[in-house]
């Protein structure tokens, strides 16, 4: 592995007269992982691709240390890039036993060596024992591993890996998942996971991008992003957001659910990001009324309103009844006031 950053500076990729990817800045680091996180076709894969060298730039570039891999007019091929890709649907060839799908990506090597490489990393995928199988006897999970593993075998200095649990069932993604970052924490590459789950995004990710319509709206720790959205279309992408109409004055946001600090918020109108657990029942509050109440299985999600403004949130135990006016209490902080635009 090289142990260099990858750096992408202003890539933007065009097809005809619509922009898949506009003026995207994105770093990757050795040793750590970063999930780029957006909703279907909104340029993330294209991205990818644009790193892994089957997309050009139409602008900007990518480097990996001090070496230029992408400018418009001009690109390293996908193979002289130490760049390990696993693919969506995994891409592995039927027609090859599961050692020959590792061994692939490893002519450069003596025959042995090929082989004794292959096997290491099947083994570090659990997987060692089925050598001898073909693609088409493996579970979803076990495919995943093998693609995972035919990646690493080449050592590479970057792994991209675009969408990796889309076609596994719900109860296996957790155990494929945590395996997989185990593998990942293990190799010391620099990691881009490419996905529109924010659960996988906050689950594995050290950084994280957000990115919608062909740009990255965001970038920083998932606390960070998550904390202090720079818009509601951000704060979206990583969980339900409400969003509440205030005044700031002196200040302080005030909503129809109560006051928030906003200092250094410009005065006049502003927005204030809600999650549903920054909005509790509480002995002091203000009081609102209960319109709906919806069953969600360990929770339910309680619907209020104070005049015409609207809110909810989650709540554990016996809920309220619809009618009944309780007190709530809004705790979010100056991170989510933002000032409305002008």
């Amino acid at each position: 592995m090289t142990g260099e950053v990858l750096t992408v500076r202003g890539a933007t990729r065009r097809y005809g007269g619509r922009m898949a990817v506009e003026d995207a800045d994105l770093t990757l680091t050795p040793g750590r992982i970063t999930a780029l996180l957006g909703p279907s076709g909104c340029g993330k894969s294209t991205l990818l691709r644009q790193i892994a060298g089957l997309e050009p730039v139409d602008a900007g570039s990518i480097h990996l240390g001090d070496r230029l891999l992408s400018e418009p007019g001009r690109q390293v091929a996908p193979q002289d890039r130490g760049i390990g890709l696993l693919f969506q649907d995994y891409a592995l060839f039927p027609h090859l036993s599961v050692l020959d799908n590792v061994t692939f990506g490893l002519r450069h090597l003596p025959r042995e060596r090929r082989r004794k490489r292959a096997l290491a990393e099947l083994d570090r995928v659990h997987l060692a024992d089925r050598a001898a199988a073909w693609p088409h006897q493996l579970s979803g999970g076990e495919q995943q591993r093998v693609a995972l593993a035919r990646a690493l075998a080449r050592e590479p200095g970057v792994i991209l890996l675009d969408e990796p649990f889309s076609g596994l069932d719900r109860h296996l993604r957790g155990e494929v998942r945590d395996h997989l970052l185990t593998v990942l924490r293990t190799q010391g590459a620099a990691v881009l996971v490419v996905t529109h789950d924010a659960e996988d995004a906050l689950m594995m990710a050290d950084d994280l991008a957000l990115m919608d319509g062909g740009r990255i709206l965001q970038t920083g720790t998932p606390e960070a992003c998550y904390r202090a959205p720079v818009s509601a279309v951000a704060a979206e992408l990583l969980g339900e957001i409400q969003v509440l109409e205030a005044t700031v004055v002196d200040g302080v946001a005030e909503t129809a659910f109560g006051p928030v600090q906003a200092h250094g918020v410009p005065e006049g109108l502003a927005s204030v990001l809600v999650r549903s657990d920054q909005l509790t029942p509480a002995a002091e509050g203000v009081e609102a009324r209960v319109t709906g109440v919806r069953f969600l299985g360990a929770e339910h999600q309680v619907s209020v309103a104070r005049g015409a403004a609207r809110a909810r949130f989650r709540a554990t135990g016996s809920p309220p009844t619809v009618g009944e006016v309780i007190t709530v209490r809004l705790t979010v902080g100056r991170e989510a006031v933002l000032a409305a635009k002008r």
